[in-house]
């Protein structure tokens, strides 16, 4: 019983203030005292607040802004217009493969025919991509990519 009565006298406050008694406003600005947590005694508990943002700070120096024109790396576009041409031969292959083996009246399961969906949405909103970009700035390759080639006419 004792025990309890200890608990709830612990649970009520600590010490001789209650708990919630002590409540300090933040500091002004310009007015920071060593009571960085504010629960209203300086201790260890500061210290490590105040080295953990001292520590912050630093990094945060260190660290070099990024900008827009940081955004596309030059080193990024390395021949992926052959390795994008290499893939649609085999998409080509295979849905060429699909449409023969198919009858009109084919039944194909439910995840086959998402497969087949995805395929044209995907294939389709690249081709679109490129496509507007080549009209924008008449050439087949993305802004801000390194050797940018004007495409050639009659293409797409």
């Amino acid at each position: 019983m004792i025990r309890l009565m200890g608990l709830v006298a612990g649970i009520k406050g600590i010490g001789d203030k209650p708990v919630g008694a002590v409540k300090e406003a933040l500091d002004a600005v310009g007015k920071e005292d060593g009571d960085i947590d504010n629960d209203g005694d300086k201790d260890s508990s500061d210290k490590y607040l105040k080295a953990r943002r001292d520590a912050i700070g630093k990094s945060m120096e260190k660290k070099e802004e990024i900008g827009p024109k940081d955004a596309v790396d030059s080193g990024e576009y390395d021949y992926e217009g052959d390795m994008a041409k290499n893939q649609l031969q085999t998409i080509i292959r295979n849905a060429q493969m699909l449409h023969d083996m198919l009858a009109d009246d084919t039944n194909l399961p439910e995840w086959v025919q998402n497969k087949i969906s995805l395929a044209k949405e995907y294939t389709e909103s690249a081709a679109q991509y490129i496509s507007s970009e080549k009209d924008q700035n008449g050439t087949a390759e993305v802004p801000g990519a390194a050797g940018a080639v004007p495409a050639p006419s009659g293409t797409m």
